[in-house]
């Protein structure tokens, strides 16, 4: 993950950021295209799962595999098309996802779906958002969202059972806080973090625990760098909809791990947009100094 970070990073170099992304979304679409058809054509398995639900696999190991797959092409098509996003393009998108939760049953991906098409409405019919966060403590919170969730993980993990309320959500989260509990209970955090087999303790529906068990504080630190600078840069420039998309990968994170990967997160691949023009920019003014 971290490796395909770095090679994501300088693959974008001297590349506009919405090329980046759009080759992304069609990069998507045709996997996603091609691994669906495969699955109902019976090329690979497309595994059915009964339990209180029908789960679809879709060809994949895990339905929410799929999800996020498809889900990185919402983003992608509301910052390239912003403008033009308005209730027909919000609809469609809403009944796009519902197929796609119907088939997977993926909570992570409804959840991230419904944040961004709330905010989305919010900002366009409602007020903007930026208006709405300009406030020296909403500007805060939004700035350190990626810290103050992290700490809201870990808390969550510790007292999962505590009261009625958090027993409800836990049940909500697919007993997400239960496995939690499980790996804040059992490991340690450490600068380069563990190996250990995921099997012996279960899913970690949870980017930042992940970050921080299984990377390790060093690059969970990276990662908290990278957020923060890109919300402050989004504010700075009055982006609403990279502010959007950012809150709504943060809130995505808090119940999948997946989003942690570069090729399903736009807005890390923002972080290097900004990382390369600003080299850019230092290096032309040595340039002109120097001539």
């Amino acid at each position: 993950t971290v490796a395909k970070l770095v090679l994501f990073g300088l693959a974008a170099r001297n590349v506009p950021y919405e090329k980046v992304i759009k080759d992304i979304g069609i990069i998507n679409i045709s996997i996603g295209s091609f691994v669906i058809l495969s699955a109902y054509l019976g090329i690979i398995e497309n595994r059915i799962v009964y339990q209180s639900e029908k789960y679809y696999y879709l060809g994949f190991t895990n339905p929410n595999t799929v999800a996020i797959l498809l889900f990185t092409i919402f983003p992608i098509i509301n910052y390239l098309y912003y403008e033009k996003i308005d209730l027909k393009s919000i609809t469609i998108q809403s009944i796009i996802a519902f197929i796609i939760f119907y088939f997977t049953k993926s909570r992570a991906f409804a959840i991230a779906m419904v944040v961004m098409i709330v905010l989305i409405l919010i900002d366009k019919y409602i007020i903007s958002i930026l208006k709405l966060l300009c406030g020296k403590i909403t500007k805060k919170v939004i700035i350190n969202l990626f810290f103050i969730f992290t700490v809201l993980s870990y808390l969550g993990a510790k007292n999962y059972a505590s009261n009625v309320l958090m027993s409800k959500l836990n049940l909500l989260l697919s007993w997400r806080l239960w496995f939690w509990n499980k790996y804040v209970s059992s490991l340690s955090i450490s600068l380069l973090g563990l190996d250990f087999e995921w099997e012996t303790l279960g899913t970690l529906d949870n980017a930042y625990l992940v970050l921080l068990y299984r990377y390790g504080l060093i690059i969970w630190i990276i990662y908290m760098i990278i957020f923060s600078y890109i919300t402050k840069s989004a504010l700075n420039t009055n982006n609403s909809i990279m502010l959007i998309l950012i809150i709504v990968y943060e809130v995505y994170l808090l119940v999948e791990s997946y989003p942690s990967m570069v090729n399903a997160n736009i807005v890390i691949l923002y972080f290097f947009s900004l990382f390369w023009a600003k080299n850019y920019t230092k290096n032309t003014r040595k340039e002109i100094i120097t001539r």
